[in-house]
């Protein structure tokens, strides 16, 4: 079985040093460039991101401008080519514990058929609580499967995929405390734009960070 880890990134160097220890032996495909939309005057990486992934023997694929769920898909049809039987969706403030010879028992008890499976993970919130959830991490097939309209709309053929169980074992745990909190602030007003919320409006706490960083 071929498992591999997708992951975007874009100056996120301290996370990166700290997240790679965590990962085992997969071979890890990283999306490089700054988000359409996103302020900044690089298009790619430069403070030492990149070179970390090469020392890891990662996988580069540079795709600046562009959206979101375009540099993730962007992972998915790199797995497509190179034939992965698993992609593990992973972001560049994560780290990951656990029992991997667990989780990679669950695996291979999988079905090899198109589908997404879900993990535990715990997210920091701009609050700086951790919130534990599942979220499905773990695609199978990822050639069938692709990114469509959002970051977190995996479908087949325009249908939503919904995860279909729970891999145990390992754990993804969010942590931003290495990014600055201008960089906490630009990321966090960026999704919130990009959601494109209904009713067009945001509420006055991120005007106000919006202001107090210039965008």
């Amino acid at each position: 079985m071929k498992v591999v880890f997708g992951l975007i990134f874009f100056q996120d160097k301290q996370s990166i040093d700290r997240l790679l220890p965590t990962l085992p032996k997969y071979d890890v495909i990283a999306v490089d460039g700054r988000n359409k939309g996103y302020p900044s005057n690089n298009l790619l990486s430069t403070d030492g991101s990149r070179q970390s992934l090469e020392l890891h023997g990662a996988t580069i694929i540079d795709l600046p401008d562009v959206t979101e769920f375009e540099k993730r898909d962007a992972y998915l049809r790199e797995a497509e080519r190179i034939k992965a039987d698993v992609l593990i969706v992973i972001d560049s403030d994560h780290t990951l514990v656990g029992d991997w010879k667990k989780f990679e028992s669950e695996l291979k008890l999988l079905p090899s058929v198109p589908s997404l499976y879900s993990m535990p993970i715990y997210t920091q919130g701009v609050d700086n609580i951790y919130r534990f959830s599942y979220m499905p991490l773990v695609l199978v097939r990822p050639e069938k499967l692709y990114y469509e309209e959002r970051h977190d709309r995996i479908c087949i053929d325009h249908i939503q995929q919904s995860p279909k169980g729970i891999i145990n074992g390992v754990m993804q745990i969010n942590n931003h405390d290495l990014r600055t909190q201008d960089r906490i602030a630009k990321g966090y007003i960026y999704k919130v734009i990009n959601r494109k919320v209904e009713s067009g409006k945001f509420p006055d706490e991120i005007l106000d960070v919006m202001r107090s960083i210039g965008w």
